[in-house]
């Protein structure tokens, strides 16, 4: 069992700010551009993720977001707990009479948020499962079943703070 050094829990806090301090410098400039932070926050994830810092610098990428290791582990802790506390708090601050005005742009939104990445999964998973991981021997429909899911579940946060920000 690996444990945390000092030097693992500096990295991850550096990569945390990292991911804070620039999804929230992006979101003020989408907002400043009359568009939904939750734009310039999908923004800074995808500059931090593999397509950007990934492959313009790959040894920085590794350093700050490692594939294995305690900081893999930490970090998706802190991220998971992340997770939930934000649903929790999307929960909580949830007004009911702010959702009946705004009933059908909600609806609209939350239900497109999940059936598009639903479809889309499934189709792509569909057309090309080996593409996406699937084994021999798997059967397709569960496959595309399965990874439709995951992708439209995925987008949850995404679409809990879209809501937030009407």
């Amino acid at each position: 069992m690996e444990y945390l050094t000092s030097h693992n829990v500096m990295v991850m806090l550096l990569a945390l700010g990292l991911m804070l301090g620039l999804a929230r410098l992006l979101g003020e400039l989408a907002q400043r551009v009359h568009q939904p932070a939750v734009l310039g926050e999908l923004l800074a994830g995808v500059i931090l993720g593999p397509t950007i810092l990934g492959n313009f610098s790959p040894e920085l990428g590794a350093f700050l977001f490692p594939l294995h290791g305690p900081n893999l582990i930490a970090l998706d802790a802190v991220a998971t707990l992340s997770v939930v506390l934000f649903l929790m708090v999307a929960g909580i601050e949830v007004d009911l009479s702010t959702i009946w005005k705004q009933g059908r742009a909600g609806f609209k939104i939350g239900s497109s948020s999940m059936i598009i990445p639903f479809v889309m999964g499934f189709a792509a998973a569909m057309l090309v499962p080996r593409a996406l991981g699937r084994h021999e021997g798997a059967d397709n429909l569960v496959f595309a079943l399965f990874f439709a899911i995951a992708l439209s579940i995925s987008a949850l946060p995404v679409i809990a703070k879209t809501l937030m920000d009407l």
